[in-house]
């Protein structure tokens, strides 16, 4: 619709005049559908930040070489 009237466009296959479909409820249930997936994340935490503890240290081992030739 665009100012109270059908818009229509010519159907290649059949030559003749057909509406152009409306995508505009498609497109608003797409967005309900994206509010209810981020409230489902919100809920249970899947965006929260993740703390991780990290403990122990490095080891750095040098393969082929003789401790005591470093000295």
């Amino acid at each position: 619709m665009q100012q109270g009237r059908v818009v229509m466009m010519l159907d290649a296959d059949t030559g003749k005049e057909v509406p152009i479909p409306d995508e505009g409820p498609k497109l608003q249930a797409l967005q309900v559908a994206l509010k209810i997936c981020e409230s489902y994340r919100k809920l249970h935490g899947l965006d929260a930040e993740k703390k991780v503890n990290i403990s122990g240290g490095v080891r750095y081992e040098i393969v082929g070489i003789d401790p005591a030739d470093l000295t």
